[in-house]
């Protein structure tokens, strides 16, 4: 007879699970996705600086030379990783570099220093090695700037016979554009250290010329990079310049503003907006498209705020789903004031669409207050304005949209969310719309994590729900999808064409001929 006592085992967690960002709450932001992924070909959120590429370029081909074994990955990566720490510990020893942004592995090379640097136990891929400047194989590059470089032409990835990353013929001539601006000296003292796996401290400030946020003025490197940008959109059988007209769009809206921009992203996106309310017929062009990408961010980040506002009127511990929303419904429903029984059909009648913006920045001033009632009503002007906006232009944004070349036509895109959000709802008074907004958030929530959980993306939920009782797990901020437009605007600031200065971003001299 089995002994209950001794054999039965009590239950336990394996592994907690892991916890992703969850930075799509409610699955809609693929067809922005989609639009600046056209948009701006070869630039990511994570390509913080331009002359990497060069670097790469450069590196790639010189130790194809140099290594003891001929197309082996492994060598390159050895060699690739070292080279990437000792670039990040020149922003710790020179001190004119220090506080530069954009260089991956600074934090590592921080609390790393040393009179001699073992590049070697910092970087090196080996088994048993922990606490290393970067976890991911092919390091930084591999990670960050593989895909882009490959985009941009500059590269070609492992295949089958050749199993390393080569540079392409515009990639070496880059390489060689960079090789001119960096010293013999410096270029010795820098393969010396990489395939020594170390270097003494005092020799960094030799390797200045290396430096990713200085790109000799004037030089054939600057121009490679200037005209890299301004080229035709990869693979060129698309024959796309979208690129290089977001580049043009956003030097022409600095030359109109001589006094500068602070915040040019978003004034970039809220001026081409304006400029296309109104319009009936939409050209199929690279300005209508971020129009499109701006329609549905206000949207999205708009619905977010139902789902962030429920979010933050739960507890950490459970509470009544019924009293959350309820408590939401009558603290916005009177920011409507008298026109509190209108139905949404109506307040989209009496909508002011020159109001747009003004409702999406007092709908973010309130998020950050937890002032409820003034952030869902201004959400719900928001989608209202932006959907009496777009009445008249409907089938030419549908056309865009769903244009082969394009495809923008995917979950959350601006049509399928104006149909979701305001179409199919506009017999609903102020009280049953927000509450049904609220469910069709929170329903969207629960479904997309699980989702998200079920392919494996670790744990997504922003709250857990059941028999009507809903708690907090953790805390998240809505907001937009990231364009890739900072990364583009540092670009820029790399090659010179625009500058920031007391906070402002200018067009240069060099800028303005580039539109001229």
């Amino acid at each position: 007879m089995v002994n209950s006592i001794v054999d039965i085992k009590k239950p336990f967690w394996t592994t907690s699970p892991s916890e992703a960002s969850g930075r799509d709450p409610l699955a809609i932001q693929n067809s922005s996705v989609v639009i600046y992924t056209n948009m701006v070909v070869g630039i990511t959120n994570v390509t913080n600086r331009v002359r990497y590429m060069g670097f790469y370029c450069w590196l790639f081909d010189v130790i194809a030379y140099k290594t003891e074994k001929t197309n082996s990955r492994k060598e390159q990566q050895l060699y690739l990783r070292r080279a990437e720490l000792l670039l990040a510990y020149l922003y710790v020893y020179i001190e004119e570099f220090k506080g530069v942004t954009g260089i991956s592995g600074t934090n590592f090379a921080l609390t790393h220093t040393a009179n001699k640097l073992r590049l070697d136990k910092g970087a090196d891929k080996v088994k048993g090695a922990t606490g290393l400047y970067w976890k991911f194989g092919m390091g930084v590059f591999g990670q960050y700037y593989s895909g882009a470089m490959r985009d941009l032409d500059l590269i070609t990835h492992p295949q089958e016979e050749i199993q390393i990353y080569v540079p392409t013929d515009k990639g070496i001539q880059l390489a060689q554009a960079y090789n001119q601006n960096i010293s013999k000296s410096a270029k010795d003292i820098f393969l010396k250290s990489i395939f020594s796996g170390s270097i003494d401290s005092e020799q960094i400030q030799e390797l200045s010329a290396f430096a990713l946020h200085k790109i000799p003025v004037k030089s054939e490197e600057q121009k490679q990079y200037k005209d890299l940008l301004l080229s035709a959109d990869y693979p060129s059988y698309n024959y796309s310049f979208h690129r290089r007209e977001t580049i043009h769009m956003l030097l022409n809206l600095l030359k109109d503003k001589p006094e500068g921009i602070e915040v040019l992203m978003g004034e970039f996106l809220r001026v081409n907006y304006e400029k296309h309310k109104g319009v009936t017929e939409l050209e199929n062009n690279t300005a209508a498209a971020w129009y499109i990408y701006e329609i549905n961010e206000l949207l999205h980040v708009s619905f977010e705020h139902f789902h962030a506002a429920f979010q933050y009127s739960i507890d950490k511990s459970p509470s009544s789903m019924t009293d959350s929303i309820n408590q939401l419904i009558e603290v916005t429903s009177k920011e409507f004031g008298e026109h509190n029984t209108k139905s949404i059909g109506e307040l989209t009648e009496i909508e002011n669409t020159n109001k747009t913006y003004q409702y999406f920045l007092e709908m973010l001033a309130a998020y950050r207050s937890g002032d409820w009632g003034i952030c869902l009503s201004n959400a719900i002007r928001t989608i209202l304005s932006v959907y009496k906006q777009c009445q008249s232009q409907n089938e030419a944004i549908y056309k865009i949209s769903t244009h082969p070349e394009n495809n923008y036509a995917r979950p959350g895109y601006a049509l399928e969310m104006m149909q979701q959000l305001v179409e199919s709802k506009l017999q609903l008074s102020v009280e049953e719309y927000c509450k049904q907004i609220l469910l069709l958030a929170i329903n969207q929530h629960m479904f997309s994590s699980y989702q998200k959980s079920r392919i494996g993306q670790g744990l997504v939920h922003n709250y857990m729900i059941e028999d009507n009782m809903a708690w907090r797990l953790r805390d998240t901020s809505p907001g937009r999808t990231s364009p890739r437009l900072q990364n583009m605007i540092q670009y820029l600031c790399d090659i010179g064409l625009i500058v920031k200065e007391n906070d402002k971003y200018l067009i240069t001299e060099a800028g303005l001929k580039a539109i001229a």
